[in-house]
C-alpha cells in the first residue's frame, strides 16, 4: 500500500489521480488486478468521472452546494469549520473506488479518469492506494 499527500487549495477541488495511479501500477510488476484508491478523511471522496471537461466538474460542485447547503446542521453548532455539509456529502459519494486493471493498465473508458475530491478545503489530505 502507498500513501500519497495531496494539499488542496479551495474549498471544493478535484485533483486528478489517474496518472499517479497508473505509476504505482507500473512500479508494482503487477500486470493484472484491481486497484483500490481510498481517501482517509471523513470530508472528501474518490470518484471515477469524466476528467476531460472543466464544466462537468462545475456542475458537480453546482449540484452538491444546491442540494446540500452549508450551515445549519447541528454538527456545525460544536465545529468551528461549519462542515456538517461536508462530511454528509463525502458519505454518499463514498470514499473510495476500487478499478481493474490489465497488461498493466487501468481498465477505464474513454472519458473516465480517477479523481480525488475535496469538499472542506483547502487543507493536506493522505489517500491510499492499494494494488493487488
Amino acid at each position: 500500500m502507498e500513501i500519497i499527500e495531496l494539499k488542496t487549495k479551495t474549498i471544493d477541488e478535484f485533483i486528478d489521480l489517474t496518472d499517479k495511479v497508473k505509476e504505482l501500477i507500473k512500479d508494482s510488476n503487477i500486470s493484472e488486478g484491481i486497484v483500490h484508491i481510498q481517501s482517509l478523511h471523513t470530508t472528501t471522496s474518490v470518484v471515477v468521472i469524466e476528467n476531460e471537461d472543466p464544466d462537468l466538474l462545475a456542475d458537480f460542485f453546482d449540484f452538491w452546494n444546491d442540494t446540500i447547503k452549508k450551515g445549519g446542521w447541528k454538527h456545525d453548532k460544536k465545529c468551528p469549520r461549519v462542515n456538517a455539509h461536508a462530511h454528509i456529502k463525502s458519505a454518499i459519494m463514498n470514499p473510495g473506488v476500487s478499478v481493474p486493471f490489465k497488461d498493466g493498465e487501468l481498465v477505464l473508458g474513454r472519458y473516465q479518469g480517477i479523481c480525488f475530491v475535496e469538499f472542506d478545503g483547502p487543507q493536506t489530505r493522505r489517500v491510499a492506494i492499494t494494488i493487488k
